[in-house]
């Protein structure tokens, strides 16, 4: 598969998939682990540390990052690539420090905005950006995956590493001496890579172009950029019920990810976190392939199931018993379809509307899958609460199906007018 790129795009896709690896997954994937130890350390809620503020914690970050999103999204292809990284990461830092610094739980609020408006500056859209613009049609889907596996590939370690850590904090100081290793870490990476690793594809290959159809050519890459645009894009009302269908979608989401902890082992979450690392790769593939439509059909039909699964797994209370299949059969299509989420706003954007002003119009689309993964969390809850979690799980199942349906629906109206190489 790498042998398809040339020397330029895989230090390209190195980067971006180290970016996943590291900082995404040390500001996304890490912080959930943050609660127990905060608990510990400030009893009773302390400083405002309750259950409730730190949930909070992590659905202001996703909020703020979808409102920053579309305002950041105007610069790519504007301004150096790696000039908006680097500002991104140095925002990103400043919240690593007053997270490693904070006092209470509102310092704790303040931190995860700045941390999640930097990082979706320097790898949320700076990644499926630099995908776009560095790989043609033909390889473009196969190289997100592979990037986007970095997210999944980083977490298998990080989980066991800071789990770790984080069990051996038994005061004030020692948590922020965590804190302090994951600001470094993240720091000196993102800092690394983009360094060594990011350029804009200006003279080497146009964006459209696969290797074999290169051509040395002295005009900048945005000229070559094919697209509707962004006016356009948001004049089709395609475009804002695919928006709708992604609140939905997120609402299925919020539910199985931030969820499945109460349920399952940690040996069922190993073999969860390395079916999300096959899923994105071949993910990719599969959008190179067969197309959105194809694709998303796959992947939202794994996540149908999975959802169903779950609901088994909640009416029979069998999620703790690592002798019963029903776990795995969860892990692995929900692992294997978490592409969907992961790179599929990306890809959606670019293969039906195209890259011309992609930063913008994926930022738009992103907010609409935060809204629904921030308030999937307290509705899944208010629904156990009030008819048992049951129902709470067929109200996923029918997330699911609604979101996915309206999304291949009008997938189906947009894929053949070819928007995207306009």
């Amino acid at each position: 598969m790498l042998k398809k790129f040339s020397t330029k795009q895989l230090m390209i896709l190195f980067g971006c998939f180290m970016l996943q690896a590291v900082p995404y997954v040390l500001s996304s994937f890490v912080p959930p682990l943050y609660f127990d130890p905060i608990e510990r350390v400030y009893p009773n809620g302390a400083a405002g540390f309750t259950t409730l503020n730190l949930t909070l914690y992590l659905t202001i970050g996703a909020v703020a990052s979808a409102l920053v999103s579309p305002i950041v999204g105007k610069f790519f292809g504007k301004a150096k690539t790696k000039i908006i990284m680097y500002a991104g990461l140095a925002v990103a830092i400043v919240g690593m420090i007053i997270q490693a610094t904070a006092t209470n739980v509102y310092m704790f609020w303040v931190a995860n905005i700045i941390i999640q408006s930097g990082c979706i500056t320097f790898i949320g859209l700076a990644i499926p950006y630099l995908i776009g613009n560095w790989f043609g049609d033909s390889l473009r889907a196969t190289a997100m995956g592979i990037a986007f596996a970095g997210g999944s590939f980083g977490n298998i370690f990080a989980q066991f590493i800071f789990t770790s850590l984080f069990q051996k904090v038994d005061s004030v100081q020692s948590l922020r001496q965590v804190f302090w290793i994951i600001t470094i870490v993240f720091a000196v990476v993102g800092l690394l890579i983009i360094t060594f690793c990011i350029k804009d594809n200006k003279e080497d290959q146009t964006p459209n172009q696969d290797i074999d159809e290169q051509k040395v050519e002295s005009n900048k890459a945005d000229a070559n950029v094919k697209g509707c645009g962004f006016a356009h894009t948001k004049s089709m009302s395609q475009f804002w019920i695919m928006g709708v269908a992604m609140i939905i979608i997120g609402l299925n989401i919020a539910a199985q990810s931030g969820l499945f902890n109460k349920f399952f082992s940690e040996t069922v979450g190993s073999v969860f976190a390395i079916a999300c690392v096959f899923g994105n790769v071949v993910g990719g593939a599969l959008f190179s392939k067969l197309g959105t439509f194809k694709t998303l059909v796959i992947g939202g039909g794994f996540q149908i199931i999975s959802a169903i699964t779950m609901f088994f797994i909640a009416f029979s209370g069998i999620g703790n018993d690592i002798n019963n299949n029903l776990p795995f059969v969860w892990a692995v299509l929900y692992g294997l379809s978490t592409f969907t989420f992961t790179q599929g706003p990306s890809t959606i954007i670019q293969s039906l509307f195209g890259l011309k002003d992609f930063g913008q119009t994926v930022g738009i689309f992103n907010i609409f899958f935060a809204v629904g993964f921030a308030i999937g969390a307290p509705i899944f809850a208010a629904l156990q609460g009030k008819f048992g979690v049951q129902v709470a799980w067929i109200s996923v199942v029918a997330f699911a199906v609604i979101g996915y349906l309206t999304m291949l629906f009008n997938v189906k109206i947009v894929e053949p007018q070819k928007l995207a190489q306009k």
